[in-house]
């Protein structure tokens, strides 16, 4: 059996399905790559049990064929070849060999009648726009506590009320919200807990339309319906992952308990993020960094309550009376780089209030996206 494809479709294709392959399984068939032909379509599939990765390249030549190879070794030998080349695949009883040119790699078949049934799911309950999409994990990825005993606080959330898509995440320190757009097919109220990693594979891979499933059914909580998996359509690309088991949290109790604070502030982006960077580099480990805020206008970074290793005066506009409060540094570091928008608004209740930050180029709330911060209480 002969195939010809492009060595850099196939290449990418393997090392994005080669993510969901575990690099040492207790069951050695995991390790293996599954790679399909109908003639028209090469198709790549990977599962370690929790998370599957499939992806699909069209053949200029193929013959109908399925075997199974060391799939790690596959991605990185496909990476090895000669870019924008076609290759060459022979696939004999015992071993596949790949070539192209003078590059020749013989790979060892494995048992493909051993390798377990791939997980199936059913159509999309609704699309959403791949750009959104990287935006919302992109926003969110960072703020949970992967390894935490408390199974909630590990993944991302995404809420489906009807129209409404938002995805959210905590680590009881921070809460993350994406509102997104999105085209429903059915009238739903679901919530699913992600894994961060495996959201990190679906962002590589999306583009254009991307369909959303669920699939499974643990019952429902509080007249919400809790899949037992997620799977994201995006071309030709499929990714479908077992979801967390975990009680959910209303995340926007915490986000609508900071709106429409008493002082409000405008702070360039960049500035603050190079100033912050810059104190970090005299700043002892696990203590806060501290923000004055004058009610006049502008604003005080400072690394230590007595201002002695580092402080900087940063432009800011306020509203409101004046305040100093104490933030955790590296997490008002990854707040402030996850947003797009040049400026940011600080929404303050007081000192040893959470603070709420949103995009200053639109109201508070319509803004598209939000991220509440708890201020650090020195002792």
């Amino acid at each position: 059996m002969r195939i010809s494809v492009s060595r850099d479709a196939l290449a990418d294709a393997a090392a994005w399905v080669a993510r969901a392959i575990p690099s040492m399984s207790a069951v050695p068939i995991m390790s293996g790559m599954l790679v399909e032909s109908d003639g028209e379509r090469l198709t790549l599939s990977g599962w370690d049990y929790e998370i599957s990765l499939q992806a699909s390249v069209p053949v200029e030549v193929a013959d109908t064929c399925r075997f199974l190879v060391p799939g790690k070794l596959l991605a990185q030998v496909l990476q090895s070849m000669p870019a924008r080349q076609i290759l060459d695949i022979e696939v004999s009883d015992s071993s596949v060999t790949v070539t192209s040119g003078k590059p020749r790699f013989t790979l060892p078949r494995m048992p493909e009648d051993d390798y377990p049934t791939l997980p199936t799911i059913p159509e999309p309950c609704g699309t959403v726009d791949a750009v959104d999409l990287r935006r919302a994990i992109e926003q969110t990825k960072f703020v949970p506590e992967v390894g935490s005993q408390l199974a909630t606080i590990t993944g991302v959330m995404f809420d489906i009320d009807g129209d409404q898509l938002t995805v959210m995440a905590t680590d009881r320190y921070r809460v993350a919200m994406v509102p997104l757009s999105w085209e429903p097919v059915e009238d739903l109220v679901a919530a699913a807990i992600v894994s961060p990693a495996f959201l990190e594979d679906v962002a590589r891979a999306a583009e254009g339309e991307v369909g959303l499933v669920l699939a499974g059914d643990r019952g429902m909580e509080g007249g919400v319906l809790r899949p037992a998996m997620i799977g994201f359509q995006m071309g030709d690309r499929q990714a479908i992952a077992r979801l967390i088991d975990a009680d959910t949290v209303n995340y926007r109790t915490f986000v609508n308990g900071a709106k429409g604070g008493s002082t409000t502030v405008i702070t360039p982006v960049a500035p603050l993020v190079e100033a912050i960077k810059r104190a970090k580099l005299v700043l002892e480990k696990n203590k806060p960094v501290y923000v004055t805020f004058d009610a006049d206008g502008g604003m005080l970074l400072e690394s230590g309550e007595d201002a002695k290793a580092m402080a900087e005066p940063l432009e800011a506009e306020v509203t409101g009376e004046g305040m100093r409060m104490a933030l955790g540094a590296e997490f008002l570091l990854q707040a402030l780089s996850a947003f797009r928008s040049t400026s940011i608004r600080w929404s303050l209740h007081g000192p040893k209030k959470s603070v709420l930050f949103t995009p200053a180029d639109a109201p508070e709330g319509d803004a598209d996206y939000f991220h509440v911060l708890m201020t650090v209480q020195p002792r």
